[in-house]
């Protein structure tokens, strides 16, 4: 038209707000929500899907940004904010309700193995709007929604049924958080085999009271086999040994797990890894054992006595040739088995952590550190001691077999040193022979 300047495409828009979503800049794309609905179909999206919170802006704020879910899941917003999402946590509609309306939202409570739990009745009630709102806008849309990851909270009582009714409606859904273990059953198993053809990763959390070996077990095994790609299981108890039983439920998914990570597990379920024999298609493990102080047995056995112990959770891991990541924590005989990992001729780690140990300066991890030099393609090395062991002079040089194998590391970006002291002299060596570092860090003390 006549007198009017060349129209400036939305598409660029779109992309500057793809751009400031990447950027986690939450309050420049609040302020191009209010620029134009044009415009603000763009940016309400993005800034819902990255869910980047800035809690100095009110507007963005958790408590903001939670009050909008919920009420447009009633229709009571420009913009179906709640269908964008990509991750929904029910801690943060709780925390957002208590803050709200305060601590006693309900009268209603019911034991646990523990003690009590509040039933989460202003939470189902949302839950069920907002779900329900996702399932009729995918229905008449004939589209699928965003929401791909779901968290339950920790403290709340879900009742049975409640949890398979809501993942019936997330037909993209991918990962599943759940925090409180009597909301895991079969029957969320078979909700998700039925309506999440996407699904992929769990990360499961033993609360006190509840076994986990028949749930977890019948949930792994009612999946569809050879589903599942990330693991991820936590203790929040002390009675936290993990069933041969439970274990061998993972070897339904054994040539699709890709990724697991063990939390707070005894020396006692350490052992008893060697039941995961046929996941061999890792490319990530991580083992936090709970405590480091071991057993008696465990203090006068022979060396060759506490490798056969370990023979069968050594024979696993070296068997995983796909391996890339590796992280061992609190673990007592982590020298024993990384000697042999080291070792392996099929495995060439890019990423390598050994936190809280202890050093022995004998022939046992001296013979570990000297197998270091054998993991070429070794990108990411860092090492912890355990707090008890810094005063008594760990200095890197003294470790035998370390430095020198740390000097044949020549795809090393990232070298990280905790609790150990080092000479200036290595610090120049390090910095001069590995061509590619661009990481380098000596942690304090106390570092936790």
């Amino acid at each position: 038209m006549e007198g009017h300047g060349p129209v400036f495409p939305l598409e660029i828009f779109r992309l500057v707000c793809i751009e400031l979503a990447e950027r986690g800049d939450a309050r420049t794309l609040f302020k191009c929500c209010l620029l134009s609905r044009g415009i603000a179909q763009f940016a309400c999206r993005e800034l819902y899907s990255s869910q980047e919170i800035d809690e100095t802006d009110p507007f963005t704020s958790r408590p903001g940004y939670i009050q909008s879910i919920i009420l447009s899941a009633s229709g009571k917003t420009a913009f179906p904010y709640c269908t964008y999402l990509l991750a929904l946590s029910l801690q943060d509609l709780e925390n957002y309700l208590l803050r709200k309306v305060g601590a006693d939202l309900s009268p209603e409570m019911v034991m646990t193995g523990t003690g009590t739990a509040r039933v989460a009745q202003p939470e189902i009630e949302h839950g069920n709007s907002i779900f329900g709102y996702i399932k009729k806008y995918a229905d008449d849309n004939e589209k699928a929604v965003a929401l791909i990851q779901l968290e339950l909270s920790f403290n709340l009582h879900f009742p049975r049924g409640l949890l398979p009714s809501w993942i019936a409606r997330l037909g993209v859904l991918k990962s599943l958080t759940i925090r409180e273990s009597s909301a895991l059953d079969v029957d969320v198993a078979k909700a998700i085999c039925e309506h999440c053809p996407h699904f992929y990763d769990l990360v499961y959390e033993i609360t006190p009271g509840y076994s986990v070996d028949p749930k977890l077990c019948a949930f792994l095994e009612t999946l569809r086999p050879n589903r599942l790609q990330d693991l991820t299981l936590s203790w929040r108890t002390l009675d936290n040994v993990v069933p041969k039983e439970a274990l061998t439920g993972l070897n339904t998914h054994a040539t699709s797990l890709r990724t697991l990570q063990l939390n707070n597990i005894s020396i006692k379920s350490m052992r008893a890894l060697g039941s995961l024999a046929a996941c061999t298609a890792l490319n990530a493990l991580c083992i936090r054992v709970i405590s480091s102080e071991g057993d008696e047995s465990q203090r006068t056995d022979t060396t060759d006595r506490r490798r056969q112990k370990l023979g069968k959770v050594i024979s696993w891991i070296c068997a995983c040739k796909s391996l890339k990541a590796l992280e061992f924590e609190r673990v007592e005989d982590v020298f024993l088995i990384l000697e042999s990992v080291l070792k392996s001729p099929d495995i060439r780690l890019e990423r390598l952590l050994v936190l809280d140990f202890h050093p022995l300066y004998n022939s046992e991890d001296g013979a570990t550190w000297s197998a270091l030099r054998l993991q070429d393609q070794l990108k990411c090395l860092m090492m912890v001691l355990n707090s008890g062991h810094y005063h008594h002079g760990n200095w890197v040089h003294r470790m035998p077999g370390l430095v020198d194998s740390i000097y044949q590391l020549k795809n090393l970006t990232s070298l990280v040193f905790g609790r150990m002291k080092i000479r200036k002299l290595e610090i120049k060596g390090f910095t001069k022979v590995l061509p590619k570092l661009s990481k380098f860090y000596i942690l304090a003390p106390n570092f936790h």
